[in-house]
């Protein structure tokens, strides 16, 4: 009984691995799994995913260049996708159109700090106080705060972006330095750009005593512009294009020979007028503007190439050493008592465009590290010694309700169905679900695509089958042994008698062929 009950395992172990095998080849060679892209309002049929080099017995289209397969919207999907040099993809037997897209939360995005040295690598969020332990030093995230900057263009000029931290400590708004024009980021402070052929010249041409203590000028508005005069001779002035001219007609001088105010001749088609204009205060009717600026503090620039320049201060006219600034370098100059003044560099390009900043858009991370103050813009990646550092934002995909409609052409009308994050859809062989890495959601819809060879009726008749084939082995086993001890030994055995006994009577009678 047990040797028949082994057979019959045996058999119906068989019997299971040759289904197998033949289900795993089917699946193999009719299975696919990849990413169906469709942006709003668009369909797309093909389902597709970079090439895989193991899918040598998968029926579908293998190693494609993307201009072969014939994307309905080839733009989403190259970009989303990737522009790679082919694809394995597979066509539906249907059209999945993107009817609407309902973003069901928005999520902000994170940014993220990557430390990189040797043998070592963090991915952190960059919360303001974080701290990280490198080779070099200490690592403090200080502040996240909107980028502003230069970019390169051809129409370019010389500039620098800039920021000061005052006496208290307080880092101020970065702001742009051009070539030749003064800039006054705090009161009695003053930067001034300039550019040299060489870095010879650039170190060389800084004169020992301060040329800029004072500053004056004077203006006139005009629309959007001011018109600026650097002299203050009488006389000087402009005749508006509304027709109105004003004329410089003299200075007036505090009692120690300090300029406070200027008087302008104002003359119109109903006559003429005097007006007091008070420094750094515009006038009455705010058209004409009287700057005077005593600086304190003067830092001159200069630079011959793009990402640093030598920079001297001058404290209360006398020049201090200079200093070769790079890109996120920062330069403390000591006041009296404990007091300090501090410049940080962050961009200089000699043919640059201001960039300024924008709401949600970009961002920049300010970063102390063990050499000064450094400033990160998204994106961006600065070597600390042996150590990188590197800002990035990173998007969080959103979850969407996406509504589609299959479109199976005449054979039988469109489905329209929505799909929720957590739900699979499946329409004949094809599942679908999303896929949640996707930043692009709500403008374009990336769904995983599974092909499934088969339907649930297929897999029940298979099941069916295997049972069936055990039933039948079971018989053949079973049964049939009982049918052949039936044959063999009849229950009723009277008017029989034993072999044993008629035995010597046959042996007795010889053969009958031999006596003849």
């Amino acid at each position: 009984m047990i040797r028949l009950l082994l057979k019959w395992i045996a058999a119906l172990l068989y019997v299971l691995f040759i289904v197998f095998l033949v289900g795993l080849v089917v699946f193999r060679t009719h299975g696919f799994e990849g990413a169906l892209i469709v942006a709003q309002g668009r369909s797309e049929h093909w389902v597709a995913r970079p090439h895989e080099k193991d899918s040598l017995f998968s029926f579908a289209y293998r190693s494609l260049p993307a201009e072969l397969i014939g994307f309905d919207n080839p733009r989403a999907v190259l970009n989303l996708l990737g522009k790679e040099e082919s694809f394995d993809a597979e066509p539906l037997p249907f059209s999945l159109h993107l009817e609407k897209t309902e973003v069901l939360e928005k999520r902000t995005d994170t940014y993220i700090l990557e430390v990189t040295y040797p043998g070592k690598q963090l991915r952190l969020e960059a919360d303001i106080g974080l701290t990280v332990e490198i080779p070099e030093g200490v690592l403090k995230v200080q502040a996240q705060e909107p980028w502003a900057g230069l970019v390169r263009g051809s129409e370019g000029r010389p500039m620098a972006a800039i920021a000061f931290q005052d006496t208290e400590g307080n880092w101020h708004p970065q702001v742009f330095a051009s070539a030749d024009e003064s800039l006054h980021p705090l009161p009695g402070v003053m930067a001034l750009l300039r550019r040299f052929p060489d870095e010879s010249a650039a170190r060389s041409a800084f004169p020992e005593k301060n040329e800029f203590d004072r500053e004056m000028r004077w203006g006139i508005r005009e629309g959007g512009r001011i018109h600026w005069f650097n002299s203050l001779a009488p006389g000087t002035g402009l005749t508006r294009s509304d027709g109105v001219e004003f004329t410089l007609v003299d200075s007036i001088a505090s009692r120690r020979g300090e300029t406070t105010h200027l008087v302008v001749e104002k003359k119109t088609g109903a006559g003429s007028s005097r007006e007091k204009i008070p420094a750094n205060r515009p006038s009455e009717g705010q058209d004409i503007l009287f700057e005077r600026h005593d600086n304190d503090i003067v830092f001159l620039m200069h630079a011959w190439s793009d990402g640093r320049a030598w920079v001297a201060p001058y404290v209360s006219g006398k020049k201090q050493p200079e200093t070769l600034l790079r890109e996120g370098g920062s330069l403390d100059v000591r006041l009296d008592g404990q007091r300090k003044l501090c410049l940080r560099m962050d961009h200089v390009l000699l043919n640059a465009v201001p960039v300024p900043e924008f709401k949600d858009g970009v961002k920049a991370l300010v970063l102390e590290t063990p050499k000064g103050v450094l400033r990160l813009r998204e994106g961006m990646s600065r070597p600390v010694q042996e150590t990188r550092v590197a800002y990035r934002r990173q998007p969080q995909p959103p979850p969407v309700r996406y509504t589609l409609r299959a479109v199976f052409g005449g054979e039988e009308p469109p489905l329209e169905f929505t799909l929720q994050p957590q739900d699979k859809i499946r329409i004949g062989d094809w599942q679908f679900f999303h896929d949640r890495e996707n930043v692009h959601a709500a403008t374009i819809a990336v769904l995983s695509a599974r092909h499934t060879p088969g339907t649930a009726a297929l897999y029940g008749a298979l099941i069916l089958l295997g049972l069936s084939s055990a039933g039948m082995l079971f018989a053949r086993f079973v049964m049939r042994k009982k049918a052949f001890r039936a044959t063999q030994e009849p229950e009723n055995l009277e008017g029989w008698e034993r072999v044993s006994k008629m035995t010597p009577d046959i042996l007795g009678r010889g053969d009958d062929t031999e006596s003849g």
